[in-house]
């Protein structure tokens, strides 16, 4: 399982560090241990920031065998992904662009799953919201399955088109079949 998490500041809090509350949740799972956590950043690297971050982390989890030893037996610990990566383009249409992993950290994440997860036919987004990890698991001939409570964001997730992102263009298209759910109707926010 790969999770990108955006740390948040909070004025009276100070900053809030969500990859760290995903790393303790994981230790509290038996069987899983974290195989690579790496960085992802927006804009240039050597741009202050105020009150938003520049960066977010990905963190990729696995099981692992009775023994310790790792269910995968050629283990790289994500060697082949940068540490430090660009997140990329986002859909054009987001008005919050923390909230999306971008093109580039998407296929960093999805050419690695492909490369070194023999066997990997699916992707699933269970937090899907405009598309970004669907779009490009299916231009690189992944099935993609999301999910999403916001159905405007649901309807955007199956219009977006992969190689348009990964190109730089982000255009829209038909998109793959989209199937909506019973309570498509209620709740049409971001």
């Amino acid at each position: 399982a790969v999770f990108y998490q955006t740390d948040v500041r909070r004025p009276r809090f100070g900053q809030v560090s969500k990859a760290y509350l995903v790393m303790n949740a994981a230790t509290r799972v038996k069987g899983v241990r974290l195989r690579w956590h790496k960085i992802c950043h927006f804009g240039s690297i050597d741009q202050p920031s105020v009150n938003s971050l520049q960066f977010t982390h990905l963190l990729c989890f696995s099981k692992v065998i009775d023994d310790g030893a790792v269910e995968d037996e050629d283990f790289d610990l994500g060697t082949t992904i940068p540490d430090l990566v660009s997140r990329g383009q986002k859909p054009q249409w987001l008005r919050n662009s923390m909230r999306c992993q971008g093109a580039n950290a998407t296929a960093e994440v999805l050419k690695w799953a492909v490369r070194r997860l023999t066997g990997i036919h699916t992707v699933i987004d269970p937090f899907c919201g405009a598309g970004t990890v669907l779009a490009i698991g299916n231009e690189f001939g992944l099935h993609a399955v999301g999910v999403d409570i916001s159905p405007k964001r649901f309807r955007q997730a199956g219009k977006l088109d992969g190689a348009g992102l990964l190109s730089g263009k982000a255009p829209t298209k038909g998109g793959p079949h989209v199937e909506e759910g019973p309570h498509a109707e209620e709740a049409e926010e971001d």
